[in-house]
């Protein structure tokens, strides 16, 4: 899964939940596996073999994320444990590489090859694509239920992350 995947599920998961859920940080969230892993690969390359799915896609870290997130925010914080939850279910952690998601239980280094070929395969997995193509969607059908078009709804979601309710009449084009 890639970004607009990660995003637009991550999001529409939370807003069909509670449609009063603040979504500001919600894609950060939704990204922190890879934005700690990403980074990782490129500074410690003999810790991670190449492999960009290390300590940040792990329940362990998921683990401690989800315990400073609610000692942090309490009843505030289910939005953004089950953003970085949803990554990892996103990315199929426990199909290919039960090593990384159990790390560090299963030892410290990682060593799992990844090919070209793989990546090829990667690209052309339908579940990948179709994600992407679902995130997209998500996120599209977000920005028109808020009518982030307008200046003021806009400037209301900025200010609180709630999108603003329908009203029931046809798209306030105006702002």
């Amino acid at each position: 899964m890639f970004i607009l995947g990660h995003v637009g599920l991550t999001c529409g998961a939370v807003h069909a939940i509670d449609r009063e859920a603040d979504l500001r940080f919600v894609p950060i969230f939704a990204l922190l596996p890879d934005l700690l892993d990403k980074p990782l690969d490129l500074l410690l390359p003999g810790f991670t073999n190449g492999w960009t799915r290390t300590i940040g896609h792990s329940l362990s870290a998921s683990a401690v994320f989800s315990l400073v997130v609610f000692l942090w925010k309490r009843k505030k914080s289910w939005p953004w444990i089950l953003a970085y939850g949803l990554h990892l279910a996103l990315d199929r952690m426990w199909m290919r590489d039960t090593h990384t998601l159990f790390w560090p239980f299963q030892g410290f280094s990682f060593d799992v090859p990844w090919t070209d070929e793989q990546t090829l395969r990667h690209l052309l997995d339908p579940w990948v694509g179709g994600g992407e193509i679902a995130g997209l969607l998500v996120l599209v059908a977000l920005f028109v239920r808020g009518r982030l078009w307008n200046a003021r709804a806009k400037r209301a979601f900025l200010a609180t992350g709630v999108l603003a309710k329908p009203s029931g009449r046809g798209p306030d084009l105006v702002s």
